[in-house]
C-alpha cells in the first residue's frame, strides 16, 4: 500500500494536474520564506523545494512530501510576475522570437525513512515572433499580468508559443512525469 503523498504548495494548477492524473494527495501548505543563499539559480530552486519539503515533514509522522519550487528563465536570469502592464509589455517583447526555460526544483522527502532525492527539471518554451498588436492584445486580456514571465501557455496564451520541449506541466510548475518516475523507483510508490 502506498504511503500518503503530501503536495507543500498551495498552487491550484499543481493541485489541479494531480487531480487530473488521480494521484490521491493532500494539500498541507509551507509557511517558510523563499529565502535562499545559494547563487546558482538551480540550486536556489532545489534549496527552496527542500525547505517546503522538509518544513511540512516536521510536523508530520508519516507520508511523502513534495515540495516545488519554479521559475522561468531567459539568459541566465530569473523572471519574475511583472508588476504592471508596461512591465508586462517590457518581459513580452523579451521573450518575442527567444526561448525561455522554466525550471522546476523539487524534493520529494519520506519522512518516516528520512530518505530525501532532489531534482531539477527544466522545459523550454519558443516563443513565435510577436509583433506590438499581438503583446497589446495578449495582455489586454489580462492574462499576462497574473502568470510568471507574463505568460500562461494555456487559454490565449497558447497563440504566443512555438513549441514546448520537454515535461508540458512543468512549464506551470509541476514535473509530473519525473516526480511519479522518482516515486516509483525510489520511493516504491504504485500508480
Amino acid at each position: 500500500m502506498n504511503k500518503e503523498l503530501i503536495l507543500a504548495s498551495g498552487s491550484k494548477t499543481r493541485r489541479k494536474y494531480l487531480e487530473e492524473a488521480g494521484i490521491p494527495f493532500k494539500v498541507i501548505i509551507s509557511d517558510i520564506d523563499e529565502i535562499t543563499d545559494k547563487t546558482d539559480l538551480i540550486e536556489s530552486l532545489i534549496d527552496i523545494s527542500d525547505k517546503k519539503a522538509t518544513s511540512v515533514a516536521e510536523n508530520l509522522k508519516k507520508g511523502i512530501v513534495i515540495g516545488i519550487d519554479t521559475n522561468v528563465i531567459i539568459d541566465g536570469e530569473s523572471i519574475g510576475k511583472p508588476k504592471d502592464y508596461d512591465e508586462a509589455v517590457k518581459i513580452l517583447n523579451i521573450l518575442s522570437g527567444n526561448i525561455n526555460v522554466a525550471v522546476s526544483g523539487v524534493t520529494i522527502l519520506d519522512v518516516e525513512t528520512g530518505k530525501k532525492v532532489s531534482f531539477a527539471e527544466s522545459t523550454k518554451v519558443h516563443f513565435r515572433n510577436l509583433d506590438e498588436e499581438e503583446i497589446k492584445w495578449y495582455i489586454s486580456n489580462n492574462e499576462g499580468i497574473l502568470a510568471s514571465a507574463a505568460y500562461f501557455y494555456e487559454g490565449k496564451g497558447a497563440a504566443l508559443i512555438e513549441k514546448i520541449e520537454g515535461c508540458y506541466f512543468n512549464v506551470r510548475g509541476l514535473p509530473l512525469s519525473r516526480i511519479l518516475d522518482v516515486l516509483k523507483n525510489e520511493f516504491d510508490y504504485k500508480i
